[in-house]
């Protein structure tokens, strides 16, 4: 078989496994919203990993650009303080934004003194959608490839995932974020929900 034909393939498993994803993730809220689940689907973790194939292989990620009705987790986008430490105070040490199907947003504040402090807030359809907008430009385009974070030694670090209506993770970046459009202007919209870092 020659290479145009198995890429070919690959391609084609993998968007039908994404229109999969997606219908779970739609038909997981519906169920949840009804309450017409099954006592099995009602003990049933939210997403058992059902899929043959894995998801972190595939090319591309297509997440919804429209809040459904699922709190299954969509994004996990953290923030890490790589200092420099204001060691006299309670300063942030990092910072983890749950973005849910539905678009509610969890943030926890990890703080070096008080511990973590934890807020739900609902993201606006506009917010929701340029996130997944971004996310996916930024898997698919990797922005940071040409990047050279070499000389930086503090700040803020930022990691990013993808979640299937299976829950399979896709990691799409960990680093620094400077010069990577995409990527800052989701931590931009992040920060709008809970003040600048």
């Amino acid at each position: 078989m020659s290479s145009n034909v198995r890429r070919l393939l690959a391609g084609l498993i993998a968007a039908a496994a994404i229109v999969s994803a997606l219908a779970g993730c739609a038909d997981a809220g519906a169920k949840k919203e009804s309450g017409n689940e099954s006592e099995a689907e009602k003990s049933a973790p939210a997403y058992e990993d059902t899929a043959d194939t894995e998801i972190e292989t595939f090319k591309t990620i297509d997440p919804p650009v429209a809040p459904g009705d699922s709190d299954a987790v969509l994004f996990v986008i953290s923030c890490t303080n790589d200092g420099p430490y204001d060691w006299g105070s309670d300063y942030i040490e990092s910072v983890t934004y749950t973005v849910c199907c539905n678009g509610s947003l969890e943030i926890a504040e990890q703080y070096s003194q008080t511990g973590e402090k934890t807020t739900c807030k609902q993201l606006t359809d506009e917010d929701f959608s340029d996130i997944s907008l971004d996310m996916t430009y930024a898997y698919n385009k990797q922005p940071w490839a040409d990047k050279d974070y070499s000389d930086y030694m503090d700040g803020y670090t930022w990691g990013f995932k993808y979640y299937n209506a299976h829950g399979k993770a896709t990691y799409i970046y960990g680093g620094y974020t400077d010069g990577c459009d995409e990527l800052e202007e989701i931590e931009d919209i992040l920060q709008c929900y809970n003040g600048p870092l």
